[in-house]
């Protein structure tokens, strides 16, 4: 038995209902996690938790406490809005600021630095919200992309698509 698969069948002995046959599926979609982050995410979900908790609320409680432990920030809309703000009142309009924020980063670039810079004063709160809106959209592409990276790193999709490719081309007399 693994490490992980003895961190999940904590969740047997403490939750009615939860199963053998359970903690090893959730093995399967948390072994990337390493035993003592998992641990650490198991207990503090079993301490807050009235029913077991699901592989996406393991993997999250993962996240935040390895987001912790690493000193990076998760992101966070309105803490961005505040390095922006200071970018602003630093930098001025002639002068593009460096975040290390990549959310942030990508934000920016899409409203636009002299676009942000030049917005009227009374205008502040529709590019706030704006900018809320489009940092949070980055955001969850960002956690989207890194779900899909993590799913299709065996590469089997992708053989699977360019064989799929390959035979619609020639059904349609392209190949």
């Amino acid at each position: 038995m693994t490490a992980n698969q003895k961190i999940l069948m904590l969740l047997t002995s403490l939750f009615k209902g939860f199963t053998a046959e359970q903690a090893a599926v959730y093995d399967r979609f948390l072994a990337d996690i390493p035993a003592s982050l998992l641990e650490k995410a198991v207990r503090s979900l079993i301490y807050t938790s009235k029913f077991p908790p699901t592989v996406a609320e393991i993997r999250a409680e993962a996240e935040c406490i390895y987001h912790s432990a690493s000193g990076v920030q998760e992101s966070d809309y309105s803490r961005a809005w505040g390095e922006l703000k200071q970018a602003i009142a630093h930098y001025g309009y002639a002068r593009e600021p460096h975040f290390k924020d990549p959310v942030l980063t990508e934000t920016v670039k899409r409203i636009g630095w002299k676009s942000i810079c030049c917005s009227p004063i009374d205008d502040e709160a529709i590019l706030r919200a704006q900018f809320r809106d489009i940092y949070k959209s980055v955001a969850e592409s960002g956690r989207m992309q890194k779900r899909n990276d993590n799913l299709l790193k065996d590469g089997k999709v992708q053989n699977l698509v360019k064989n799929m490719a390959g035979s619609k081309a020639l059904e349609s007399g392209k190949a």
